[in-house]
C-alpha cells in the first residue's frame, strides 16, 4: 500500500522537521512536500520516471566503490558498488549530483538518458587530512603542534562500554587508569602528572567544554574523530584549563546532499572477571593459623577457631558466589542524510551491561540529535542535542577501597562459613573475632544496594555567517544540566560481625548547570604562495549547581516501596547551592605559511575566574609554533625516498584552575553542636583560613616534533621530544599548632616536571588483495617535583607514597630488606641490627631489614625512597588488515619501568589479620632454606614483618590486547536482494590476553589518586569481554 504525506513548505523546514522526515523514510513512508498556492509536490513533475544505470570512476578510469549519487533537491540516492557501478530511480528531467571523498562533485542533467557514466576529478583540496583544533580546524600538513588524531572507524566494534575506554593504546603520551565498576570513566593522563591537584585533561565535545564523565555516555559509534592536543601550541587557545590536555570529541554529522540512510549496530556478549584473586582455601588456613602458635612455642589456643576442626573444611568460595559472567546487550541506531539545504544525524543507543559482580548493572539510554540547516548562501545554523540517563546498581561504592567493601570480603571472608546455615540466615564470623570484621558479602550484594542515577542533557546552537567569502563569524551557545541521584540502603545485621541496629536509607542529590555563550570570527586568506588565517573571539561561562543530603533510620517495614523518608523513625538532611563560580575569556590565533614550506602559528587568550581574589583573577597564556617542511625545498624535491619530512617547534604556557574555589576567602562551616541550657543548638565555626594571593597553577611547555614520510608515504616516522613545567602548583601548607580544626588553604609554592620523547613509527601497503596497517607508539616519560618544601617535608599519600621535592610523585617510601634470617647465627652477627633494642626479639623467620643510615639500628629514620610508581615507557600497538570481505584489527597497550606496590598481599600474608590469606603466604618460611622471601608465622609482631617495605613492591611491567576484532562484510550482490546496502558481522575481544610478571588480579589497578598512585588495594576488577556483534546499513 502506498502512503503518502503533504507537509506545508511555506516555512523553511526545521530540525524537528526533517528528523520527522527522515523517520518517515526509515520507516517506508515517502513524504510529500505540497505547496498551498500552487499544489505540486516537489516530487511531483511533469516528467517520466526511468532507471539510470552507470558507473562512476576516477579521471583515470579506475571504479569509485561507495561514491554517492543524489537525485538533487531530494533524499532519493544510493551509492556505487565494489565495481563503481549504480542504479537509481529519477524523473526524466532530474539532476544527479555526484560525490566521493578527495573528489570534486559534479553534477549531469539526466535528460531523459537511462545510461550515465560519471567521472570525477581529483579535488587537491580535498586531499590533505582535516584535524580538529581549538574554535575550528586545519589541514593536518599545516599544523605546528602535537596533535593525535583517531578516526572514528577504529571505535565501531569496539567492546569497550563507553568512548573513553576505546581510546586506549591509539595515541602516543596518553595514558588510561581503568576501574571495572559499571559505568565508570577512566582517568587520562597526557604527558605524565603535571600536578598533585586534578591532573584530568579537558574534554570538549562538538566544541563545548563538557564534564569528563560525560566520556562514559558517549556510545563508541558515535564518534567521527578524537584530537588529543598534547603541547601548549595548540591547547593554549583553551587557556586555563588546558595545562593538562585537551581531548576535542567530534560527533558524526550528515553532509548536504547525502543519501539517506538507516545504520543499525548491534552487538550482545559477556564481560568476566580477568583473573581470581589467589588465596588460600579453608584447609590451607587452618593449617596457617596453628602454625602460628607452634612457631612461637605456644599451645593452640583452645577457645579459637584454629582449636575447632569445623573451620578446617572448605565450604565457600567467595569469589565464585560474588563473581559471575555478567552478560551485556548494545544497540545503536543512527539516521542521516542531507538536502542541499539541510542535514539531520540522529542516533538512538541502550546499553544493558550486568556487572561481573552479582547485583551490579548499568543501564545506558541516551538520544542525540545534529543538524544544519542553510539559510542563504552565507548563513547556517547548527544545532546539537544530547539526552543521555545513566542508572547503575553497585554493591560498593565507586572506587572505595576500605574493608567495609564487598570486593575485600570477597577475598578475604573465611572459606569455612557457608553462604547460609541450614536455617536460611546468612553465614557469619560472630563466632570469634579471629573470623573477621567483616560482613558475609553475598548478604551485602543480594539485601543491600546503591543505586546512582545520572540524567545529563546537552543542548547548543551555532551560528555561522560568512561576512565575506574570507571572514566568518560564529556565535555559540550551550547549556548543560546534570542531575544525580544516589540511593543507599542497609539493613540490620544482628547476625554479622558489624552490626547494624537500625535499616538505614540514605538519599542524595546533586544538580549542576552550566551555560556558555561563545563569539568569534574566523579569517582564512590565500593569495599566490601566502596562506593566512586568524581566529578572534570571546567567552563566558558560568557554573551553577545545589545538592541534598538525607538520610532515615528506622524503618517498620524494608520493603523497597515503603523505603520513603516519610516512614523514617529519625530523619536527618542537610542541602545547599553550590557557590557559582564564573570564567570570562578572550583568545585569539594567528596563522601564516608560505609555499607550503613554512608554517607560524601564535595564540595568546586571557582568561579570568571568579575562583581567585581580585589582582589574582585573570591569567594570560601565550604560545607561538613554527613549522619547515624540508621536504619542498630543491635539494629534497624530486626525492624518491622521502616524501615528507617536516620540522615543528612550539612553546607556550597553559593554565590549571582545577581546585576547590573561593580559598580566598574565609569559610565557616555550622556543624558544631552543643547544649546550653538543656536545649540543643547549633553553632557555627571558622573551618578553612584565606588565601588572598592565590591563582592559577601554570604549565610552560616546549615541543619539538619531527615528521617523516617515506616511500610515498607509505612509512611514516613522527619524534617528538617534550618538556612542561608547571610551576605555581597548589599545595597544602604544613599545618599549624595553632590551627585546630581549621584547615589551611593551599598555596603556589610547588613545581613539577614532565619530560621525554615520543615515537610513533607505521607502515600501510598491500599485497594483492590483502591492504593493511601497522602501528606503533611509544612515550617515554620522566616525572620530577622540581620545589616543594624543601628537602626535609613531604607530602603524604598514606603509608606507602610520599612526595618529595626532587624525586617523582607517590614515590613508594618504605624500609629496605635483604632477605629472611634463616638462623640465629644470622641474626646474632646482622650488623644492621647490632644495637636495635629489638633485637633479643628477632627470631629466624623475620624480614632482614636494612639499616640505611648506619646507626645498627632499624627505625623510622631508615626508612628511604623504595620505587616509583611512573611508568617511564608507554607502548601501544595497532594492526588493521582487510582481505576481500574480510577485516581484522587488534590494539595492544602497555606500561614498563615502574612498581607496583601491593597493600592487599602485604595484609594477606599477615598472620595477624583476622582474614582469609593470600595463597603465596603458603610459600612462607617454615625452617631454615625453605622461603627467603616471605617470613614465618607468627602471633607476635615484634619484628614488624609487615610495614612497608621492598617486601611489598612488585614490577609492574604488562602488555595487554586491549581491543581485537574479526569482521566480514557481505557481499553488496547478495545484500541488496533483501534491501540492505551494507551487512557486517563481526566478532570481538576486550582484555583477552596480559603478558605480565605481576601476580595479583591487575596491573592497570594503579589508582586515580595522584598522591596514591600504584597502591594496590581491593578496586573493582577490570573485565574481558567476548562480543558478537552485526552492523546493518539500510
Amino acid at each position: 500500500m502506498e502512503m503518502k504525506l503533504k507537509l506545508n513548505l511555506r516555512q523553511k523546514p526545521r530540525a524537528a522537521g526533517l528528523f520527522l522526515v527522515t523517520a518517515l523514510f526509515a520507516a517506508g513512508i515517502q513524504p510529500m512536500f505540497g505547496n498551498k498556492i500552487a499544489e505540486k509536490t516537489i516530487f511531483e513533475a511533469n516528467y517520466q520516471s526511468i532507471t539510470v544505470n552507470g558507473v562512476v570512476s576516477d579521471d583515470s578510469g579506475a571504479p569509485l566503490p561507495g561514491a554517492s549519487v543524489i537525485v538533487k533537491g531530494t533524499t532519493k540516492g544510493t551509492i556505487t558498488d565494489f565495481d563503481g557501478k549504480y542504479s537509481i530511480e529519477a524523473d526524466s528531467g532530474s539532476i544527479l549530483v555526484f560525490s566521493y571523498l578527495g573528489y570534486k562533485t559534479i553534477e549531469v542533467s539526466v535528460d531523459g538518458n537511462t545510461n550515465i557514466n560519471a567521472v570525477l576529478p581529483m579535488d587537491a583540496t580535498q586531499l590533505d587530512d582535516v584535524v580538529v583544533v581549538g574554535y575550528g580546524t586545519q589541514k593536518k600538513s599545516e599544523v605546528t603542534s602535537s596533535i593525535s588524531q583517531i578516526d572514528g572507524k577504529d571505535f565501531q566494534t569496539s567492546t569497550a562500554s563507553n568512548a573513553a575506554m576505546a581510546l586506549q593504546g591509539r595515541a602516543s603520551g596518553v595514558e588510561f587508569v581503568n576501574s571495572g565498576t559499571p559505568g565508570s570513566t577512566p582517568s587520562i593522563r597526557i604527558r605524565g602528572i603535571g600536578t598533585i591537584n586534578n591532573s584530568q585533561p579537558l574534554i570538549v565535545l562538538d566544541g563545548v567544554p563538557v564534564d569528563g564523565n560525560v566520556l562514559a555516555q558517549i556510545a563508541s559509534s558515535e564518534i567521527q574523530s578524537v584530537e588529543i592536543l598534547k603541547d601548549a601550541a595548540s591547547g593554549a587557545i583553551y587557556g586555563t584549563r588546558a595545562a593538562n590536555g585537551v581531548v576535542l570529541i567530534t560527533t558524526n554529522n550528515a553532509k548536504f546532499n547525502e543519501k539517506t540512510t538507516v545504520r543499525l549496530n548491534a552487538s550482545t556478549g559477556f564481560n568476566s572477571v580477568i583473573k581470581k584473586y589467589p588465596v588460600t582455601n579453608a584447609e590451607q588456613l587452618y593449617e596457617l593459623k596453628r602454625e602460628r602458635y607452634t612457631m612461637d612455642g605456644l599451645p593452640i589456643d583452645p577457645n579459637s577457631p584454629w582449636a575447632d576442626e569445623y573451620y578446617n573444611q572448605t565450604r565457600t568460595d567467595w569469589q565464585d558466589e560474588m563473581f559471575r559472567d555478567g552478560l551485556f546487550q548494545d544497540y545503536n541506531m543512527n539516521i542521516s542524510g542531507g538536502s542541499d539545504k539541510s542535514t539531520i544525524n540522529a542516533n538512538i543507543f541502550y546499553r544493558d551491561e550486568e556487572g561481573t559482580q552479582i547485583n551490579t548493572y548499568l543501564k545506558r539510554l541516551g538520544i542525540s540529535m545534529r543538524g544544519t540547516q542553510k539559510i542563504s548562501d552565507r548563513f547556517r545554523i547548527e544545532e546539537n542535542i544530547r539526552i543521555t540517563n545513566n542508572h547503575t546498581l553497585l554493591t560498593q561504592d565507586d572506587g572505595a577501597t576500605g574493608t567495609s567493601q564487598t570486593i575485600y570480603s570477597s577475598y578475604r571472608y573465611m572459606p569455612a562459613i557457608p553462604v547460609k546455615y541450614e536455617d536460611g540466615s546468612y553465614g557469619s564470623g560472630l563466632a570469634s573475632t579471629q573470623l573477621g570484621d567483616m560482613w558475609n558479602p553475598v548478604y551485602k550484594a543480594k539485601e543491600e544496594w546503591k543505586h546512582r542515577y545520572r540524567f545529563n542533557t546537552l543542548v547548543s546552537i551555532k551560528a555561522d555567517y560568512d561576512l565575506t567569502d574570507a571572514l566568518t563569524l560564529t556565535a555559540r551557545a550551550s547549556y548543560q544540566k546534570s542531575t544525580s541521584k544516589f540511593e543507599e540502603f542497609n539493613n540490620i545485621t544482628p547476625n554479622q560481625s558489624r552490626t547494624i541496629n537500625l535499616p538505614i536509607l540514605r538519599v542524595n542529590t546533586d544538580e549542576t548547570t552550566v551555560t556558555l555563550g561563545e563569539l568569534f570570527t574566523s579569517y582564512t586568506k590565500s593569495t599566490g604562495l601566502h596562506n593566512i588565517g586568524a581566529v578572534l573571539g570571546i567567552s563566558g561561562q558560568v557554573d551553577k549547581g545545589n545538592f541534598m543530603n538525607m538520610s532515615g533510620e528506622g524503618f517498620a517495614s524494608v520493603d523497597k516501596n515503603q523505603l520513603v523518608m516519610d516512614n523514617a523513625s529519625i530523619i536527618r538532611g542537610n542541602g545547599n547551592d553550590y557557590l557559582a563560580t564564573g570564567l570570562a575569556s578572550a583568545f585569539v590565533r594567528g596563522t601564516y605559511s608560505y609555499n607550503n614550506k613554512y608554517y607560524l602559528s601564535a595564540i595568546f587568550r586571557a582568561d579570568g575566574s571568579s575562583r581567585f581574589a581580585d589582582g589574582n583573577r585573570w591569567g594570560y597564556f601565550p604560545s607561538i609554533s613554527g613549522g619547515w617542511r624540508i621536504s619542498n625545498e630543491s635539494f629534497l624535491e624530486d626525492n624518491a625516498t622521502i616524501s615528507n619530512m617536516k620540522l615543528n617547534v612550539g612553546w607556550g604556557q597553559l593554565g590549571n584552575q582545577n581546585v576547590s574555589a573561593f580559598q580566598y576567602l574565609n569559610t565557616y562551616s555550622k556543624n558544631i553542636r552543643y547544649t546550653l541550657n538543656d536545649t540543643n543548638l547549633t553553632g557555627t565555626r571558622l573551618a578553612s583560613f584565606a588565601n588572598p594571593d592565590i591563582t592559577w597553577e601554570t604549565t610552560s611547555a616546549l615541543n619539538i616534533l619531527l615528521e617523516l614520510g617515506l616511500f610515498q608515504n607509505k612509512l611514516n616516522l613522527d619524534i617528538a621530544y617534550f618538556d612542561r613545567l608547571t610551576s605555581d602548583m597548589l599545595i597544602p601548607l604544613p599545618g599549624l599548632n595553632t590551627a585546630g580544626l581549621v584547615a589551611i588553604p593551599d598555596s603556589n609554592i610547588g613545581e613539577m616536571r614532565n619530560s621525554g620523547f615520543e615515537i610513533e613509527p607505521s607502515y600501510s601497503g598491500q599485497l594483492g588483495e590483502l591492504s593493511f596497517e601497522l602501528g606503533v607508539n611509544a612515550t617515554i616519560i620522566k616525572n620530577e617535583v622540581t620545589k616543594l618544601y624543601g628537602s626535609s617535608k613531604f607530602i603524604s599519600g598514606g603509608d606507602q607514597t610520599r612526595t618529595y621535592e626532587g624525586e617523582p610523585i607517590s614515590s613508594f617510601y618504605g624500609w629496605k630488606t635483604d632477605g629472611i634470617y634463616q638462623n640465629q647465627t644470622e641474626v646474632n652477627n646482622d650488623p644492621n641490627i647490632s644495637l636495635d633494642p629489638r633485637r633479643a626479639d628477632i627470631t629466624p623467620g623475620d624480614v632482614r631489614f636494612v639499616d640505611t643510615n648506619g646507626d645498627n639500628i632499624v627505625d623510622e629514620q631508615d626508612r628511604v625512597h623504595i620505587g616509583d610508581a611512573n611508568p617511564s615507557l608507554l607502548l601501544g600497538f595497532h594492526a588493521d588488515l582487510n582481505y576481500k570481505g574480510f577485516d581484522f584489527s587488534a590494539v595492544f597497550s602497555g606500561a614498563f619501568g615502574h612498581e607496583l606496590y601491593d597493600a592487599m598481599m602485604m595484609r594477606g600474608i599477615d598472620p595477624t589479620q583476622s582474614a582469609n590469606m593470600d595463597a603465596v603466604a603458603y610459600e612462607r618460611w617454615t625452617g631454615e632454606g625453605t622461603s627467603n622471601r616471605f617470613p614465618r608465622m607468627s602471633t607476635i609482631r615484634a619484628n614488624d614483618n609487615y610495614r612497608v617495605s621492598e617486601l611489598g613492591l612488585k614490577s609492574g611491567n604488562y602488555m595487554r590486547m586491549k581491543d581485537v576484532v574479526l569482521g566480514y562484510t557481505i557481499p553488496k550482490t547478495l545484500t541488496e536482494q533483501i534491501g540492505v546496502s551494507n551487512l557486517k558481522f563481526y566478532i570481538s575481544g576486550r582484555n583477552l590476553l596480559t603478558i605480565t610478571k605481576f601476580d595479583g588480579v591487575d596491573p592497570e589497578e594503579s589508582g586515580t589518586n595522584n598522591l596514591t598512585r600504584g597502591v594496590i588495594f581491593n578496586n573493582y576488577p577490570q573485565s574481558k569481554s567476548v562480543v558478537l556483534g552485526a552492523n546493518i546499513t539500510f
